[in-house]
């Protein structure tokens, strides 16, 4: 049964946050080996105030940004963005905004002053967040020379291109994104290793991730008692729609935890010609229909808006 607008989906052997945990070995280093020929870092970036970047600078750092994703190894490297929101906390903002010391015969303006402040600040609370934001590289190793340290080399170049924006990154160590996860997965909860673990033993996914079985239903998934997570996949519409910095901008400034994730992975370049070459095709034979029928009703003309799409195309 469901209390929550929803029927509960079977989808054969249980599922539980521990069979998404990605890892099956961390190294000191930040390194994590996610199978027998996978490996992967995660580092965290400061987040980018584009206000305060000239537009010469952002189409230079987006062009060289570009070229770093076109120059990952298709088939081996894969980027992942991790953008998440998480509240603001306002005491500090509180305690710079209230009157400290006044004159009693002032208390009822400073009574008046202080609900306004909390007016706005409950408000401007309601509506924005903090931004916290990871960046994931996964390296797969085709033969036994392929070294995993392609991956700290990616790491110093997407370090530089960031620095230039004023967004700091610093790799994650182990524990860090054990304390990452876990808050992924059990939100609502600290995150706690025993100082004796490694000594006495046990499975390290029991403190990052719930051994309970997830519950499936329509809309949501029930991780763990008391928490509830939605998951929805943005689909671009069309070939012109971009999931550019506005677009992800309008997702995050708002108060409700929300998480975006942005997987990328670099296009074969033979695959990216051949599908080119089917959509200007496409094109040409939209134009060729036109004048066919343009020669049955005595009109003449290109179409203007496939003339544009295969100019853009070619």
């Amino acid at each position: 049964k469901s209390n929550y607008d929803g029927k509960s989906v079977h989808i054969g052997s249980s599922k539980t946050a521990q069979n998404f945990v990605p890892f099956v070995e961390a190294f000191d280093n930040g390194l994590f080996q996610l199978n027998e020929d996978t490996y992967a870092i995660v580092f965290r970036f400061t987040d980018i105030d584009y206000r305060n970047v000239s537009r010469e600078m952002k189409e230079n750092v987006v062009e060289r940004y570009h070229e770093l994703l076109n120059s990952l190894p298709s088939k081996q490297m894969c980027y992942q963005e991790f953008i998440r929101t998480a509240e603001i906390t306002t005491n500090e903002y509180r305690e710079a905004l209230y009157p400290k010391n006044y004159r009693k015969e002032y208390a009822r303006v400073v009574e008046d002053y202080v609900s306004l402040m909390d007016y706005y600040i409950d408000k401007a609370q309601s509506s924005s967040s903090k931004k916290e934001g990871y960046i994931a590289l996964s390296y797969k190793q085709l033969n036994p020379n392929d070294s995993p340290s392609k991956l700290f080399t990616t790491y110093s170049e997407l370090s530089e291109l960031l620095e230039i924006l004023e967004s700091k990154t610093e790799i994650l160590k182990p524990e860090e994104v054990f304390e990452l996860l876990h808050s992924i997965y059990v939100p609502n909860e600290p995150f706690h290793l025993p100082s004796d673990f490694y000594r006495r033993g046990g499975d390290l996914k029991d403190y990052i991730a719930p051994p309970e079985g997830y519950r499936f239903y329509d809309n949501y998934i029930k991780m763990a008692e008391d928490h509830y997570m939605t998951v929805f996949r943005m689909v671009l519409a069309n070939d012109t729609a971009e999931l550019n910095d506005d677009l992800i901008a309008n997702l995050l400034d708002n108060g409700y935890k929300i998480c975006v994730s942005k997987h990328i992975r670099r296009l074969d370049k033979n695959d990216s010609i051949r599908k080119l070459k089917q959509k200007l095709q496409s094109e040409v034979d939209k134009q060729d229909q036109i004048n066919k029928d343009n020669n049955k009703s005595g009109a003449k003309g290109t179409s203007y808006t496939i003339d544009r799409r295969a100019s853009n195309i070619r």
